[in-house]
């Protein structure tokens, strides 16, 4: 009996290293520390809002907006940041994504969503209705379909392809330009990768599928002037339904991926 329970609390750690998020952001130069849990720095002052390893196996729940705080019950601490990076309209922002270990998952496609806060500051907002458009969105490299040319894949373990890539620096992180004709101000930046792999599933989720949302705080500059239409507008939750065909088990190499979502707004 102690054997096997030390053998499901082994497997029970081991799954759980292979969750993460985004550790940390870079634009141009600069670099920008995420959130910190580990080792409890979470007290520090960062752009991102908190966020919690696990992943969110339920497309309606409400940590689909920015993840969550180690529980629903303390959603609202997933609030918490209280700096914003500023960046120019048209520049790239690059998302690094990662674990205490490594973030094993690759097979899923990688994407971004921004919102606008209201007034000069995002602190504190919780963005509810449909405040969300889409930025980004990729799933193969270079319109190849292949269980190891997933753009998660590459980000994470590099050209290499091998699980050895992130232990030395060959990871690409996910780059993510901010459209250049964006009305300048204060938004949210929500990075998600999904998981779509064959995996065991939570009794009480809805599917295989996992999906991990980060927020980071931006103060974008620059003189455009357009906001999107409508129709490029969602909300978290309500943009993904359990049953959408994106968050199904993908084994349909070399069908093309069918995503989540609006289309990507451009501003052009």
């Amino acid at each position: 009996m102690k054997f096997q329970r030390f053998v499901f609390t082994s497997c029970l750690f081991a799954t759980t290293l292979a969750h993460g998020g985004i550790f940390t952001y870079e634009i141009g130069d600069k670099k920008y520390d995420g959130y910190d849990r580990f080792p409890f720095r979470f007290f520090l002052d960062v752009i991102q809002r908190r966020w919690w390893y696990e992943p969110i196996r339920d497309a309606t729940s409400t940590n689909t907006t920015c993840s969550y705080d180690g529980g629903a019950e303390y959603a609202d601490n997933a609030l918490n940041a209280s700096l914003h990076a500023p960046i120019e309209a048209g520049q790239t922002v690059t998302t690094w994504w990662d674990t205490l270990d490594r973030f094993i998952h690759g097979e899923g496609p990688l994407l971004a969503y921004m919102a606008k806060c209201p007034g000069d500051s995002c602190v504190g907002w919780k963005p509810t209705g449909d405040v969300w458009f889409k930025v980004n969105q990729k799933s193969f490299v270079d319109g190849l379909t292949a269980e190891n040319l997933w753009q998660q894949y590459r980000s994470i373990y590099g050209r290499r392809g091998d699980t050895e890539s992130w232990k030395n620096g060959a990871q690409e992180g996910f780059p993510t330009v901010i459209p250049r004709n964006l009305l300048p101000g204060k938004y949210l930046l929500r990075s998600e990768a999904i998981y779509v792999y064959p995996d065991i599933p939570d009794l009480n989720s809805p599917g295989f599928f996992q999906i991990y949302a980060n927020c980071a705080q931006l103060d974008v500059k620059g003189k455009g002037t357009k906001l999107p239409e409508k129709e490029y507008l969602v909300s978290f939750p309500g943009a993904y339904k359990n049953d959408d065909k994106g968050l199904k088990v993908y084994e349909d190499y070399p069908a093309p991926y069918e995503f989540p979502g609006p289309k990507v707004w451009t501003g052009e």
